[in-house]
């Protein structure tokens, strides 16, 4: 949350200017111009969210030696244009929290329903208000160590996601499994999901190239006596299925 000090600092800072708010969408925006006076420059502007409907929406923009634009931070769709804004003269861009954004709405008319054209004027009058947060785009080395650091945490949540799949199929299709392998991710283990992930698998597969599979696999760690259990468990547990 924003201090009362700190909001009416970036209040004052705004005061002056023609201000923007754009709701960001995946293919098309929606841009609301305020006078200085705080008074809507007509109504919201649909635009695509491409390089042309930039300049054609730039190209209608209320005239102000100064403009400030602020846009909802919403997933990845809102960096193309506040990039293309930044190199125009006389433009700061500015972010407004989507929470902020909802809870405005909210206030103002009672209810919390999307509209992508009437939020373009609520996104506009909270940078009137100072309710924005700067934003200082990374360059450089510093601009690939964010997207880096964001796609490592994408796979790593995608890997805990599969993992825990992967697992829950284990418990509905061989029961078993877990108590022959203690971790289902060790070498002997994956061998064995990867060649004969079904029970009936198993039973059709030869003791002797299981056994052969199993020591290849754990770099003889894991052999007969694994293979003997694994084919132990295994006919039961098909007959039951």
């Amino acid at each position: 949350m924003h201090s009362t000090s700190t909001i009416d600092q970036r209040k004052a800072a705004v005061q002056g200017a023609v201000i923007g708010g754009v709701d960001v969408a995946q293919g098309w925006h929606y841009i609301q111009w305020l006078f200085p006076n705080g008074l809507s420059a007509g109504k919201p502007v649909r635009f695509a969210n491409t390089r042309s409907g930039f300049e054609s929406m730039w190209a209608c923009r209320p005239v102000g030696q100064r403009l400030v634009v602020g846009l909802e931070s919403t997933g990845p769709y809102w960096m193309p244009l506040a990039h293309w804004l930044r190199q125009q003269p006389g433009v700061t861009v500015v972010l407004v929290n989507p929470l902020h954004t909802h809870k405005l709405k909210e206030v103002d008319d009672h209810t919390p329903s999307k509209n992508d054209a009437k939020d373009a004027g609520i996104i506009a009058r909270a940078v009137a208000e100072g309710r924005y947060m700067h934003w200082t785009p990374r360059e450089g080395v510093w601009s690939e160590l964010a997207t880096l650091s964001v796609t490592r945490r994408q796979q790593k949540a995608d890997v805990v996601r599969w993992q825990n799949r992967i697992q829950g199929w284990i418990d509905v299709y061989a029961p078993e499994f877990r108590r022959i392998f203690k971790a289902w991710d060790g070498m002997a283990a994956l061998w064995v999901l990867d060649t004969v992930p079904l029970p009936a698998d198993v039973l059709g597969y030869p003791f002797e190239d299981l056994v052969m599979g199993l020591l290849e696999a754990s770099h003889h760690r894991v052999g007969p006596k694994r293979a003997a259990a694994l084919m132990e468990v295994v006919p039961s547990f098909v007959e039951f299925r």
